[in-house]
């Protein structure tokens, strides 16, 4: 019986000895009231999703989309508030909290994506 009542206090215990993983993941829209400021390159999935966004002295916004291996450009570009339209990317400009770290970045919409055996709808791109 003594036995059984240890065994049953180190069952019961080892829920407490797991390791518990919390991610807080928060996306911040962020609205650009200067283009000039998202001027860069953006990294989703390196080598195989990433973005480039250029914008003139006019401020014209024009962009180049990598996607395995299949280079877009971005037409028709249109910014309001902090989305970012084009003929080949929606995209919310957003500042990415994660576990209480910051970073700057576009979290595109409406994409299908397979990488790794998952099929992603959405992918932050991380500002380099």
């Amino acid at each position: 019986m003594r036995k059984l009542a240890l065994a049953l206090a180190l069952l019961s215990a080892l829920p407490l000895a797991a390791k518990v993983k919390n991610k807080h993941k928060e996306f911040v829209p962020v609205a650009i009231g200067d283009a000039r400021t998202i001027a860069g390159h953006y990294v989703g999935i390196e080598r195989d999703f990433e973005i480039d966004i250029d914008v003139s002295a006019a401020g014209k916004v024009s962009g180049t989309l990598h996607r395995f291996g299949t280079l877009t450009p971005l037409g028709n570009v249109v910014i309001d508030g902090a989305e970012l339209r084009s003929n080949a990317l929606r995209a919310t400009y957003v500042d990415r909290i994660l576990n209480g770290d910051h970073a700057m970045g576009l979290l595109t919409h409406d994409i299908t994506l397979e990488h790794d055996g998952l099929t992603l709808t959405r992918l932050f791109c991380r500002k380099q």
